[in-house]
């Protein structure tokens, strides 16, 4: 993981089947979001997969995944509750909020 980087539990991503070959892509770097972390958007022609951004504008690691957890059909809502209760105390509960420092970058 890059340094100085908090793992963010449970990202998600889509799997498409394009052209006879399974593609994964993430929605959640949009054009906006991106420039906001000075990083160029992601692009999905389908010939290969668009995750994440591996480097910043100015060439520092950035993202990586480090667990794959799977395909699923369906959301797998508990085990995502599960893990986000594990790595994000007081996740669910009345004291936490997306402003919780647990949940920024």
């Amino acid at each position: 993981m890059p340094s100085g980087c908090a793992p963010f539990v449970f990202p998600g991503y889509s799997e498409l089947y394009v052209q006879g070959a399974w593609r994964k892509a993430t929605p959640a770097f949009n054009a906006e979001l991106c420039e906001r972390f000075g990083v160029q958007a992601l692009t999905f022609d389908g010939s290969a997969d668009a995750l994440l951004h591996p480097f910043t504008a100015d060439g520092a690691a950035d993202m990586e995944y480090i667990r794959d957890r799977g395909v699923y059909t369906d959301l797998p809502l508990g085990m995502i509750l599960e893990a986000f209760a594990s790595a994000y105390p007081g996740f669910g509960t009345a004291r936490t909020t997306v402003n919780d420092p647990a949940f920024s970058a």
